[in-house]
């Protein structure tokens, strides 16, 4: 299924356990898929370049980035058990 709002439905649909998510610098929430995550710097805004070269730059710092990656790498270690 489709992330988001469906049209006609004003049902809000939940984030998948795959990805993590984030905010852009306006606020908008939005979710990444970690395992793409080539690097994370801070300049000062937390900048987040995936493997594919695109480029996010998000409210949370690079710690919380990295936080929200490891648990995310936790719960799947937990569910292969």
């Amino acid at each position: 299924p489709a992330l988001g709002r469906h049209i006609g439905c004003s049902k809000r649909l939940p984030v998948p356990t795959h990805m993590i998510k984030l905010n852009n610098l306006r606020g908008g929430a939005f979710v990444l898929n970690c395992d793409l995550i080539e690097t994370i710097s801070e300049n000062p805004d937390t900048t987040i370049r995936l493997v594919n070269g695109q480029i996010y730059i998000v409210h949370e710092t690079m710690q919380e980035v990295v936080d929200k990656t490891v648990e995310y790498h936790q719960m799947i270690m937990s569910k292969n058990r």
